[in-house]
């Protein structure tokens, strides 16, 4: 019996064998920089020459593989565009680093969830935050105040409807700043599930939108909606949503002067002071 594989056994054996291969390769990101450089720098420099008369039936063989080389052209080029900025996850990552070197940043926040007494009304919970370094001042909805400074591990927490305050002694967040929590959210954002949104005006600023979802704890779906001023790279509104909770982060306000007032430690006259030492404890 003739086991000698023909031609075409022969070339079914191999790519099977590639096929092989293939699966048990991670697959990542993209090509890498250098080839693509190389393949285009090739198809901008190859030679022109006179195309010789063909056969009918390899010039058709021709005109396939030219079809095919001029789409694998505009692959190239829709990958050089997405890694040289205009794509989504280049965009995003600038946003991130815009974020990061943010010296002051104030924003209002509101949460809503359902309310186990009256299904009908969700809780709903209002903030009006200021950041400036490592320094965290956040005003609730009931007028109660908090001071953070994370560097220095004290906080203060004011009551003016009892004039009282809490001074809060704990270890230091060397480590942790206020800002990090936006910094959290938009890393939330990760390129292999982000949608682009396209554009729209938000308060007379031109803003491009990104969706991310996400499965996450108990199978539960959550979404986060970011809009960015296409102007300036950073947020104007963050909006992260899992079934019926809600937190709406925006009315940003990035690096303008805070007076070091807003974020005293010192309790006004006539409060009632309590000191808690976490760090004892």
């Amino acid at each position: 019996m003739n086991t000698e594989l023909t031609p075409n056994a022969e070339q079914d054996d191999l790519l099977n064998k590639a096929t092989t291969a293939l699966r048990k390769t991670s697959v990542p990101d993209g090509p890498p920089r250098d080839l693509v450089d190389a393949v285009v720098s090739m198809l901008e420099n190859r030679p022109v020459t006179d195309a010789p008369i063909l056969p009918a039936s390899r010039n058709w063989t021709m005109i396939k593989r030219t079809s095919f080389a001029a789409t694998a052209v505009l692959i190239i080029a829709f990958v050089l565009a997405f890694v040289s900025g205009n794509g989504k996850a280049i965009a995003l990552a600038d946003v991130i680093e815009n974020v990061k070197k943010t010296q002051t940043l104030s924003f209002r926040a509101e949460t809503s969830q359902p309310n186990p007494k009256d299904k009908g009304k969700p809780l709903v919970r209002v903030i009006e935050r200021s950041i400036k370094g490592s320094r965290m001042r956040t005003t609730d909805s009931t007028g109660d105040i908090r001071i953070n400074h994370m560097n220095k591990g004290i906080a203060i927490t004011l009551q003016p409807a009892k004039n009282r305050a809490t001074i809060i002694l704990d270890n230091p967040q060397q480590k942790k700043q206020p800002i990090d929590e936006v910094v959290e959210l938009l890393k939330k954002l990760r390129q292999e599930n982000v949608n682009m949104l396209g554009k729209k005006e938000i308060d007379k600023q031109k803003a491009e939108g990104f969706l991310a979802h996400e499965i996450g704890p108990a199978g539960r779906k959550w979404e986060i909606e970011v809009w960015v001023d296409v102007k300036t790279g950073l947020p104007i509104t963050i909006e992260q949503r899992m079934g019926k909770r809600r937190a709406m982060l925006d009315g940003f306000v990035w690096n303008e002067e805070l007076d070091d007032s807003l974020f005293s430690l010192t309790a006004p006259e006539g409060y009632k002071v309590t000191t808690i030492n976490k760090a004892a404890q």
